[in-house]
């Protein structure tokens, strides 16, 4: 872990801290574009494995450069910082992390290396037909299920992006009626 300059205390993963670090840049001047062409409209930020613990980075520095940083939603995302973290990022945006069942990337870097997530949970079943809600390290979602139960296959973006429109229609309106 590294310090996260934005919090005291804060400390995140140095691997994805230097990662957004190298993509800010390109990120800043393309959302600039899309906001020369689309004033005003709010920003919705998202991201799948990986991308999601970008994501989670970018969203404090796109909410000094814009400001209209709407939420965030990322799929099958691995933890990014320690508590501090969460709870900085729990007071700057309304973010969701979608879990499908025993996806083993939302459960590294492990806990007890000092990481923890931000942002509720929404936990689907294996079928990603149903889902339950949680906040962040609840033993009631993907923490509840045993280490030894944790599998790639359950992470595949294929699985992710089978959600039904149902479900984005409903965090569509959920996200909007934060806002």
């Amino acid at each position: 872990m590294v310090a996260y300059p934005k919090c005291s205390n804060c400390k995140v993963h140095n691997g994805f801290y230097t990662a957004w670090n190298q993509a800010k840049s390109t990120v800043n001047a393309q959302i600039q574009n899309l906001l020369s062409l689309h004033r005003g409209v709010p920003i919705y930020v998202t991201g799948h494995s990986l991308g999601g613990a970008l994501a989670t980075l970018a969203v404090g520095d796109l909410k000094e450069t814009f400001g209209n940083i709407a939420s965030l939603l990322t799929f099958g995302q691995p933890r990014v910082g320690n508590k501090e973290f969460a709870a900085y990022f729990a007071s700057v945006i309304v973010a969701n992390r979608v879990v499908h069942y025993a996806d083993i990337v939302p459960h590294i870097p492990p806990s007890s290396f000092g990481f923890s997530h931000q942002g509720n949970e929404i936990w689907y079943d294996k079928a990603m037909s149903t889902y339950k809600s949680c906040a962040p390290e609840a033993n009631t979602c993907s923490n509840s299920l045993p280490a030894t139960s944790l599998n790639t296959g359950d992470h595949s973006m294929d699985t992710y992006i089978t959600l039904p429109g149902s479900f984005f229609d409903r965090i569509i309106k959920d996200l909007t009626e934060a806002v």
